[in-house]
């Protein structure tokens, strides 16, 4: 896999990087340097570490803001309802 493609895997799979910086990155992926490809995937690959290294505590603290987000939806409409 050369590098270009690798990077785009990399940025595909990333949480930390927004859909509209992902989007602009891939269209511009022609125009990167090989400096500026290593970097961002030095980047991308220490953030895929990082999730791997983390998944269970990643996991739980998602599922946990899930919750909280799924109970203030809840109450939301409970008290829309009341209205």
């Amino acid at each position: 896999m050369d590098k270009k493609t690798a990077l785009l895997t990399l940025l595909e799979n990333s949480f930390w990087i927004d859909d509209p910086t992902k989007l602009k990155v891939i269209d511009q992926i022609d125009t990167l340097t090989e400096e500026q490809i290593d970097e961002l995937g030095k980047f991308l690959v220490a953030e895929r570490d990082y999730m791997i290294e983390h998944e269970d505590e990643v996991l739980a603290k998602s599922q946990k803001i899930l919750e909280i987000i799924s109970q203030a939806v809840v109450d939301n409409q409970t008290t829309d309802q009341v209205q």
